[in-house]
């Protein structure tokens, strides 16, 4: 027979896996919300019309919650010497990189530290070892560019992803605060969305679709890791009958 000190140690030890495999439920079942949260966001607002970024840029910086994911149109005139290769970049197995860039938007308020200047996604570039010079020839974008993109949030960093160096021609995430930094301007300056090119441009750019094609497996997560939870605990009563026997 177990003495009570090691009695005291099972039960804190089940309690800990319990709780821990309820928890890793909990947490799924979270994220699941989370997911159908973003799914039906996104749905409204495709579902919305393209609007003129110059009219709504400074609506846009005062409530951007309210304008996540909306499909907006605009001239922007593009800042070549901010243009940025965020790699490594997959699209359909196929490797690349995205091109970055900043721009004035033409039209907008030009009052001092309106927003009236944006960061663009402007697409996909396929091949290995891209250079930015390399990327800037084969895509050869005009001084202004006509455009229709989405607003999303900036990425958050990767647990795994590298620091950011500004100082060289490629970045691993785009950090709109440190991008903004770097060159000097002010961040009220700008729309505090990412703009995701979503129509073609050039031929050499791929445009981002926003989909709600998004993989959610969250609610058999869930599901699985509640299961292991009453399973564990069902086995452990079973051992400690049968321990009584």
């Amino acid at each position: 027979m177990l003495d009570a000190l090691k009695k005291t140690v099972l039960i804190v030890v089940v309690a800990c896996l319990f709780i821990f495999l309820l928890t890793l439920g909990a947490w799924q079942s979270a994220r699941l919300d989370w997911k159908e949260d973003l799914i039906q966001k996104i749905e409204q607002a495709k579902a919305q019309d393209t609007l003129p970024l110059s009219t709504y840029a400074n609506d846009i910086a005062d409530f951007p919650n309210d304008w996540l994911y909306r499909s907006m149109s605009a001239d922007v005139r593009l800042m070549p010497d901010t243009m940025k290769l965020v790699i490594p970049r997959t699209d359909q197995g196929k490797q690349g990189a995205h091109l970055i860039a900043m721009g004035d938007v033409v039209g907008a308020a030009n009052k001092d530290y309106d927003a009236n200047k944006v960061i663009l996604n402007l697409g996909f570039v396929e091949g290995d070892n891209l250079t930015l010079d390399n990327v800037r020839q084969d895509v050869s974008l005009p001084e202004t560019i006509s455009l229709t993109a989405h607003l999303k949030p900036f990425p958050a960093k990767g647990k795994f992803q590298p620091q950011n160096n500004f100082n060289e021609f490629f970045v691993y995430w785009i950090d709109g605060q440190t991008y903004i930094d770097h060159y000097g301007f002010e961040p009220s300056e700008f729309v505090p969305l990412l703009l995701y090119v979503e129509k073609d441009i050039v031929p050499s750019l791929k445009p981002h679709k926003l989909t709600t094609d998004l993989k959610n497996n969250h609610m058999m997560y869930a599901i699985f890791w509640f299961s292991m939870a009453f399973i564990f605990l069902g086995f452990v009563i079973f051992l400690a009958y049968r321990n009584k026997k």
